[in-house]
C-alpha cells in the first residue's frame, strides 16, 4: 500500500488538502496514475496560493492600474455691465489630441489629411505636427478651441478610429469684441511659463487687461473625477467670480460707433473717449477706437492679421483712452486758467488786447491759432475764444515773478505727468513740461516760447484722455479728485457679494469760488455763446454742456516725410437725470477741436434719446 500526503502551511496552520490511500494492483499501471496525480496536486496548491493567499496583494495592484483621474475645467467668471448685461459668455470647446502609440506612415498620413481638411489647416504644418508623435513620449495636441460642430464632423470623418480624442473645456466668446477690447482684454491658451504656475495645457488664462488683471478671481477652481476600480468619485468644479463693471454698455457701444464715424470722416488715426460719473469717479464709458477683435486671439491669431494690427496707422492694439499721451492743446488752458486765477496773476477784470501775435524777443513771436484777430480779452472770453495770447502773456507774468513752479504744482494736483490711479492696467503717466524737465531729460535750456507753449498745452506737455476727463471732473466737483474706478462689484457664481469698491478721493484741490465760477462760465460759453468755438454744434443740445476744445499742432511721419497735422480735443461736463458726467474726447491727426465737437453733439443726443436708432444722426 502506498500512502501519499501533502500539506500546505499558511499562518502556522497546517491544511490537509489531499489523502490518497489506494491499493495498487498493477504496478506498471499505477506509476503514470501517481505521476499525473502529483502534477494535479501541485497545480492545485499553486493556484490556491495565487488566488487565496496573495489575493489582496494582486487585487490592490489591479486597482492601482485601474485608477484614472481627470480634472474638470471650471467655467471662467463672467463680465457684466453696470446694468447686469452680460459682456462675455463661456462656450464649450474641444482640444484635439493624438494618442502616443506606434503608427505606420500610411496611418499618420491618413489622419493628417483628415484633420487638415476638416479643420482647414495647412497640410504641411499638420503633417509635420503628426510626425512629432514618432519621437514623443506623450500624446500631442493637434488643435485647440474647436467648436462642437467641428468636433462632430471630425468624429464622423474618423469613422470610429480612436487614435484621436478630445479634451473638453470652455472658451470665451466676447459679445462686444471691438468695443470692449481695451477694457476686458482677452484670454487664451496657456504657454510653457503658465505650466510652471500650476496650469495645464488644457486651461484658458487671461492675457490682456481685466482678463489678465483679475485672473485669480476669474479662473475658478478645478473639479476632479477619480475612477478607482470602476467606481467614480467626483468633486465638482467651482466657477470663477463674476465681475460687474461700472460701464454702461449702451454708452460704450454708442460712443464707439460715434467716434468711429468721426475718425473715418476726418481720415484720423484713431480716437478715444472717456466719460466719468462725477458723483463717485466711476467710469461710465471708455472707448479706444479702433479696437480689435478679441475673439481672434482666443485660438491664437494668425500672423498676417496680427501684423496688420501692428502696422496699422490707427494702432488698434494701443489703448488710447488711458495709454496714449498726446499734446492736449487748448483744452489744457483749464489748468492754466486755474493756475493764474489761484495765484492772483489774473482776475475777472484782467484784460488783454489780442492782435494776432506778440514778440517774445530774439526775433521770435507767438501767435493766435492761424494768426486770428480776437481783440479785447478777459479770462472768460479767452476761454471760449481759446486765445493763445491771453494765456501766454499772463503765464509769462507768472514766470517773471519766479512762480512758474506754481504752474507745475497746479498741474501735478490735476495728475498731469502722473497716473490717475484707475484700476485698469496699461495707464500712461503723460508729462508736464517745465524748465527742470527740459534740463534733466533733454539737456535743453528754457525760453519764453517754452513758457507760452506750456500754457496752451503744447511743447512737451502730454496728457491722456482719462487725465483730461479727470481735470474736468475735478472742476465740476469743486476740487474733489476721485480715483477713477471701473469695477462696480464682484460676486461669486451664485451671486453672493465678495467686494464692492468704494469711491476714493485722492485729494481735494483748493479752488476759490470765484476761480471756479469764471472757468465754468467760460466753458459754458464755449458751447452756448454765439462766438464759442463749438457753438454751431452744441448750443441746441440738451444737458447744459460745459466744454473746452483743444487743437494740438503736431507732425505725422508719412512715408518718411513729416507732414503738418492737428489733434482734436474736447473736454468738459454735461447733466443727465440729476447727475453730472465729465468727459474727454480725442481724435488723432483728425483736425482740431471744432471737428470732434460733432461727436459730443451726437453722443449727448443719443444719451437723451436712450440710444434709439439713428440718434447719432442728429
Amino acid at each position: 500500500m502506498l500512502n501519499v500526503k501533502h500539506f500546505y502551511k499558511n499562518n502556522n496552520k497546517q491544511i490537509e488538502f489531499l489523502r490518497i490511500d489506494k491499493q495498487l494492483k498493477n504496478k506498471m499501471f499505477s506509476i503514470p496514475i501517481i505521476f499525473t496525480t502529483l502534477i494535479f496536486v501541485f497545480i492545485t496548491i499553486f493556484n490556491f496560493n495565487l488566488d487565496v493567499v496573495n489575493s489582496s496583494k494582486y487585487s490592490l495592484k489591479a486597482d492601482e492600474l485601474n485608477i484614472r483621474e481627470k480634472y474638470i475645467q471650471p467655467q471662467r467668471g463672467v463680465f457684466y455691465d453696470v446694468n447686469g448685461n452680460a459682456l462675455v459668455k463661456n462656450i464649450q470647446r474641444f482640444d484635439l489630441y493624438l494618442k502616443k502609440k506606434v503608427y505606420s506612415q500610411k496611418d499618420l498620413t491618413s489622419l493628417s489629411n483628415i484633420c487638415s481638411k476638416i479643420l482647414n489647416l495647412d497640410t504641411k504644418e499638420t503633417t509635420d505636427k503628426f510626425q512629432t508623435i514618432i519621437n514623443s513620449n506623450y500624446d500631442i495636441k493637434i488643435s485647440s478651441n474647436l467648436d462642437s460642430s467641428t468636433a462632430i464632423n471630425l468624429q464622423v470623418a474618423l469613422n470610429n478610429d480612436n487614435s484621436l480624442y478630445f479634451k473638453t473645456g470652455f472658451k470665451r466668446e466676447y459679445l462686444y469684441p471691438n468695443e470692449f477690447a481695451h477694457i476686458l482684454g482677452y484670454s487664451g491658451s496657456t504657454v510653457i511659463e503658465d505650466l510652471n504656475k500650476g496650469y495645464t495645457e488644457n486651461d484658458q488664462i487671461g492675457k490682456y487687461k481685466l482678463e489678465l488683471q483679475l485672473e485669480e478671481q476669474l479662473k475658478g477652481i478645478k473639479g476632479r473625477s477619480v475612477y478607482i476600480g470602476g467606481i467614480e468619485t467626483k468633486e465638482n468644479s467651482q466657477a470663477g467670480d463674476d465681475i460687474y463693471l461700472t460701464i454702461n454698455s449702451n454708452w460704450q457701444t454708442g460712443l464707439y460707433k460715434i467716434l468711429g464715424n468721426e475718425v473715418e470722416a476726418n481720415n484720423a488715426a484713431g480716437g478715444a473717449g472717456v466719460i466719468i460719473d462725477d458723483s463717485n469717479g466711476n467710469v461710465v464709458s471708455m472707448v479706444s477706437y479702433p479696437g480689435f477683435d478679441t475673439n481672434l486671439f482666443i485660438n491664437g491669431i494668425d500672423n498676417v492679421k496680427y501684423q496688420s494690427y501692428l502696422n496699422s496707422r490707427e494702432k488698434p492694439l494701443l489703448d488710447k483712452a488711458i495709454g496714449l499721451g498726446e499734446a492736449p492743446g487748448s483744452s489744457f488752458k483749464l489748468v492754466t486758467a486755474y493756475t493764474l486765477l489761484q495765484n492772483n496773476i489774473i482776475d475777472e477784470n484782467t484784460g488783454f488786447f489780442s492782435n494776432r501775435c506778440i514778440a517774445l524777443g530774439g526775433g521770435s513771436q507767438f501767435c493766435e491759432y492761424h494768426q486770428l484777430f480776437y481783440g479785447q480779452m478777459n479770462v472768460v472770453r479767452a476761454i471760449y475764444k481759446s486765445s493763445n495770447l491771453f494765456f501766454c502773456s499772463n503765464t509769462l507774468k507768472l514766470a517773471s515773478q519766479n512762480k512758474f513752479d506754481k504752474f507745475v504744482d497746479a498741474a501735478n494736483l490735476f495728475n498731469i505727468g502722473s497716473k490717475t490711479g484707475i484700476n485698469l492696467i496699461g495707464e500712461a503717466s503723460g508729462n508736464m513740461d517745465s524748465p527742470q524737465y527740459r534740463k534733466d531729460s533733454l539737456n535743453l535750456n528754457w525760453y519764453n516760447g517754452d513758457t507760452c507753449n506750456t500754457a496752451i498745452g503744447q511743447g512737451a506737455v502730454l496728457t491722456t484722455p482719462i487725465q483730461m476727463a479727470m481735470v474736468a471732473e475735478s472742476l465740476e466737483n469743486h476740487g474733489k479728485y476721485f480715483q477713477p474706478n471701473i469695477i462696480k462689484k464682484i460676486t461669486d457664481s451664485n451671486g453672493n457679494l465678495i467686494d464692492t469698491p468704494q469711491p476714493i478721493i485722492k485729494r481735494t484741490i483748493a479752488i476759490e469760488d470765484k476761480t471756479l465760477d469764471l472757468i465754468k462760465q467760460g466753458m459754458h460759453d464755449v458751447a452756448h455763446n454765439p462766438q464759442g468755438s463749438v457753438y454751431p454744434f452744441l448750443h441746441d443740445v440738451p444737458g447744459n454742456i460745459r466744454a473746452k476744445t483743444g487743437t494740438a499742432e503736431v507732425y505725422e511721419n508719412v512715408s518718411g516725410k513729416e507732414e503738418y497735422r492737428t489733434h482734436g480735443w474736447i473736454v468738459g461736463s454735461f447733466d443727465y437725470l440729476g447727475k453730472t458726467y465729465s468727459f474727454a474726447f480725442h481724435m488723432t491727426y483728425g483736425g482740431g477741436g471744432f471737428y470732434i465737437g460733432k461727436s459730443l453733439r451726437r453722443f449727448v443726443n443719443c444719451v437723451y434719446s436712450d440710444f434709439t436708432p439713428n440718434c447719432d444722426q442728429k
